[in-house]
């Protein structure tokens, strides 16, 4: 098994502005439909058992609202509000990382 990451480029001032409610978020949701369906069909386990959808957690931003028992959802909310406020930025050289480098197993 590999890991990996994506590093974006972003202005973490337009950033904050998503989360904490500043800037409306469904123009995100709208554009970045395809990858967030994809995102719900990985999570529809747990959406299933109660997880917000990825769409329903950018909605949640930096809110009371957040679940902390489905962090990962809300990471991949960022990575969705990062693709869409930001750059990604070019890791060829780093991916993927071979499990036994990254010390999980």
């Amino acid at each position: 098994m590999g890991y990996g990451f994506t590093a974006y480029q972003v202005d973490l001032e337009r950033l904050g502005a998503f989360v904490d409610g500043r800037v409306d978020v469904e123009p995100v949701i709208a554009a970045m439909s395809d990858l967030i369906g994809e995102l719900d069909e990985d999570f529809a386990d747990d959406i299933d058992d109660g997880a917000p959808s990825v769409a329903q957690a950018l909605r949640h931003g930096g809110s009371e609202q957040m679940d902390e028992e489905f962090g990962q959802i809300y990471a991949y909310a960022l990575q969705v509000l990062c693709g869409y406020a930001g750059t990604e930025l070019a890791n060829r050289g780093l991916m993927p990382i071979p499990g036994g480098m990254t010390g999980v197993q």
